[in-house]
């Protein structure tokens, strides 16, 4: 049986985590912002986009240049 994906919400809660333990992030709002950035760049979308699409399934896609990006991230490369 195939897993559904996961919601954008829930990877951009988990990608707020993620940034938070490896010190990415000055703190969670910090961190928040960085992952809705990192998600709207990875889907095409803009912040408020991401922000509105909730619980939504997240494109494969787009999910999977998320986490690309959100592991470079993790490695203190720059957001800009």
């Amino acid at each position: 049986m195939t897993e559904a994906p996961a919601g954008v919400r829930a990877l951009v809660q988990a990608a707020t985590q993620r940034l938070m333990s490896a010190h990415a992030a000055e703190d969670l709002d910090d961190a928040r912002l960085q992952a809705e950035v990192l998600y709207a760049e990875a889907a095409g979308l803009d912040r408020p986009q991401v922000i509105a699409a909730g619980d939504r399934p997240a494109d494969p896609a787009a999910a999977e240049r998320f986490e690309t990006l959100l592991a470079r991230r993790e490695g203190h490369e720059p957001l800009a």
